[in-house]
């Protein structure tokens, strides 16, 4: 185990998505309290996540993304802190998850079944994780070494509204996050990136295997088909966004209103050779 209670393959993780902070002061203040979270997540649920919920990755990989995204969209400290415990927070009550590719498969009145099937689980996910995370970040905060911390109950209560909406993207009818909200986008937007990077592939792939459905894991096109997949959750959900200013959009066709966002979309749609 490394020193701060994480193993090794995550702490690699960890300061990996640490080292996009440029600001000295900033990355000090940002990696004890990380450390000290990412810790205590791990012994809370990660630690014995299992893949029928995600991947023990996910959060460090969205930790990663919204780093780069608070970077390079100026956000301060305390916005940055607030990222960083959603990042780490936002998934922290599981659900039997249903992937919005299975509703696709279904006929079209199974899909208004699973489509309210997903909407009473997410928002299950969503309360839920809220009330998780504000327990966890609230005893954290108060317990030894607090300045490690130095997370106020305005952040908490900040990060733990964020997650309260996280995925209400995929609710019907879906729910935008507000173009004007700086943290709430890089927040949105590093959760959203998940499904398109290899190891968020390789865990809806391990899903399906947990639930019983044959996966060949080692032919290419199968994880191709299922960055496919992924992608064209997000391209679909862009269509129940259309109330929203084309303006505030990097691209017509998918859900990034940051441009560092969209890039990293980029980069694993080119990854993945799909089309933007």
């Amino acid at each position: 185990m490394s020193s701060n209670d994480l193993p090794s393959r995550m702490d690699l993780l960890l300061r990996q998505a640490l080292s996009v902070v440029t600001d000295v002061q900033q990355l000090k203040v940002l990696t004890l309290f990380t450390q000290k979270l990412a810790g205590a997540a791990w012994q809370a649920w990660l630690g014995h996540r299992e893949p029928k919920d995600n991947s023990q990755t996910h959060e460090f990989i969205v930790l990663g993304n919204a780093l780069q995204i608070a970077e390079h969209q100026g956000l301060d400290l305390s916005q940055k802190r607030i990222a960083c415990a959603f990042a780490l927070c936002h998934d922290c009550f599981p659900i039997q998850r249903i992937m919005e590719q299975d509703q696709r498969l279904a006929d079209e009145h199974e899909q208004a079944l699973v489509a309210q099937e997903i909407n009473q689980q997410r928002l299950q996910h969503m309360h839920g994780g809220a009330d998780k995370a504000r327990e966890l970040l609230t005893n954290l905060a108060s317990g030894p070494n607090p300045d490690c911390l130095a997370i106020s109950p305005q952040e908490i209560e900040r990060c733990c509204a964020l997650i309260a909406i996280h995925d209400a993207w995929k609710l019907s009818p879906p729910q935008p996050i507000p173009s004007h909200d700086a943290l709430a986008l890089c927040c949105f937007e590093a959760d959203v990136l998940w499904p398109l990077h290899p190891l968020g592939v390789q865990a809806d792939l391990e899903r399906a295997l947990a639930n019983g459905k044959e996966v060949e894991l080692f032919l290419p096109q199968v994880w191709n088909d299922q960055a496919h997949q992924n992608q064209l959750t997000l391209k679909l959900a862009r269509s129940g966004w259309s109330h929203l200013p084309e303006a505030d959009f990097v691209h017509s066709h998918v859900l990034f209103r940051t441009q560092k966002g969209y890039s990293l979309y980029k980069m694993w749609s080119d990854f993945w050779h799909l089309d933007v």
